[in-house]
Formats: structure tokens, C-alpha cells, sequence
């Protein structure tokens, strides 16, 4: 296991990100454990990607902020892992990102796990997005001021809970199958877009309002 825990903010828990350049590339043995805790990483608006984890077993990251990458192509957090990896991700905070401030990736052969528990994410073109293959579950988080919040891939399973999606361009876009539970969709042109081959679960307990569109495509299912 490697731990990097930052217990001041500034200077030592503060990452800076040279032009064009990655901040951190964890690239671990697939049996590693990698927990990174009170990190700031700043693009500078030069920066290309905070951090990308290649290869571990689990990575976790805890009190962490993502901002100002302005660069294409522009990622707070990436996975871009060939053996299966989970991840979690608690009180992480993600802002003014030109691309995706966090994108999961996996496969068939290299599935991914992934938790986010009160992340916020806020500024970016596509605030989460997972894809591949793969179980995600978004609980108690907020998206706000993104084009898009949530992309939901095939082949992707993904649980969204007591989390907000507000003032998005388009709240979840699903084409893969998700379930929402006392979710508020409130301030978009399109509240939820579930795709053709998609499947969108509903408790009914959600709140839809102030949504150009609630629901387009297929309707949700109970």
C-alpha cells in the first residue's frame, strides 16, 4: 500500500501542473492499494490532466481538489486501467475543467468499481462520465454549471442517490443502465436523456423541476 496524505493545504499538499503535463500517473502492481488524501492539484489552465491511475488494485482519494484545466484535453481525474481496478472517491471537490472532471474507464477484461461519496463537481464540459464496463455508485454529491453532469456509458451499471443535479445543460445522460433514488433534477434543458438500448430505473422518489425536458427517450422504469 502507498499512502500520500497532505495535512496542510498549502505548500506541501498543493500540486501545480507544468504545461501540457499529467500531475500524477499511478502506475502500481495490481495487487497495490493507493490512498492520496488533502492533495490540491491546479492545472494552472495550462496543465493537461490532475491524475490518471494506469494500474493498482484499489485507489482512494479523500479531501482532494481538481481545478482550472483549461487545456484540451483537460481531465481532473482519469482511469485508463488493463486490470480491474476500484475506485473510491470521498469529499472530493472538482471545478473549471475543459473536458471531463472525472471519467472512469473500463472493460471487459479490466472492469472498474467505483464510489463517489460528496463529490462536487462544478464548470466542466462533461462533469462524470463512466464507461466500459463496470458498477458505479454516486451518493450525497452535487453537479452544477456543467454541460453535461452525469454520462452513464453501455455497458456501465451506475446506482445515483441523494445527489443533486442543478443548472446542468443536461443533467444524466444514460446508455447504459442506471437506477435514481431521491434525486433532484432541477434546471436544465434536458433533466434525464435515457438512450436507445438504455434502461433508467426510478423509485419514484425523485424531484423533477424547472426542467426544460424531464425525461427524454424511453420512460423510466420502476
Amino acid at each position: 500500500a502507498v499512502s500520500i496524505i497532505a495535512e496542510t493545504a498549502a505548500p506541501a499538499g498543493v500540486l501545480n501542473i507544468a504545461e501540457g503535463q499529467t500531475g500524477l500517473i499511478i502506475a502500481a502492481n495490481a495487487a497495490d492499494h493507493i490512498f492520496l488524501k488533502g492533495l490540491t492539484v491546479d492545472g494552472g489552465g495550462i496543465g493537461f490532466t490532475g491524475i490518471e491511475a494506469r494500474s493498482a488494485q484499489a485507489v482512494s482519494l479523500k479531501d482532494c481538489v481538481f481545478r482550472n484545466f483549461f487545456r484540451t484535453p483537460g481531465f481532473g481525474f482519469v482511469t485508463r486501467a488493463t486490470t480491474p481496478i476500484s475506485v473510491s472517491l470521498e469529499d472530493v471537490s472538482v471545478s473549471d475543467i475543459t473536458t471531463v472532471g472525472v471519467s472512469l474507464v473500463g472493460s471487459e477484461a479490466a472492469p472498474i468499481t467505483a464510489s463517489l461519496y460528496r463529490v462536487k463537481i462544478e464548470g466542466a464540459r462533461l462533469g462524470f462520465t463512466a464507461s466500459g464496463a463496470g458498477k458505479v455508485s454516486v451518493s450525497a454529491s452535487r453537479f452544477a454549471g456543467n454541460e453535461t453532469a452525469i454520462l452513464i456509458g453501455a455497458g456501465m451499471q451506475a446506482s445515483l442517490s441523494v445527489s443533486q443535479l442543478l443548472g446542468n445543460t443536461k443533467g444524466l445522460d444514460n446508455a447504459g443502465i442506471a437506477a435514481l433514488s431521491n434525486m433532484t433534477v432541477a434546471g436544465h434543458g434536458n433533466g434525464v436523456n435515457s438512450q436507445s438500448g438504455a434502461t433508467t430505473h426510478t423509485f419514484m422518489n425523485n424531484v423533477f423541476a424547472q426542467n426544460n425536458v424531464d425525461v427524454a427517450g424511453p420512460a423510466l422504469l420502476p
